[in-house]
């Protein structure tokens, strides 16, 4: 699963509600929510927004 959220999350997508889904899916599949302790994104802010939405924040960004 790893490989799948890396390939999707460094991959450019133009619109944040397709994060907001992806986050959804993968919060529905493992069953909770995840509090990263470091999010690193090399998109603006519309990563993290949408990480946000669907999971808790991370303690360093």
């Amino acid at each position: 699963m790893d490989m799948v959220i890396h390939a999707l999350l460094s991959y450019q997508a133009e619109v944040m509600c397709s994060f907001q889904d992806f986050f959804s899916c993968v919060e529905e599949r493992i069953q909770r929510q995840i509090r990263p302790r470091v999010f690193m994104s090399d998109m603006a802010e519309a990563y993290y927004n949408a990480w946000l939405e669907i999971m808790l924040p991370a303690e360093f960004r």
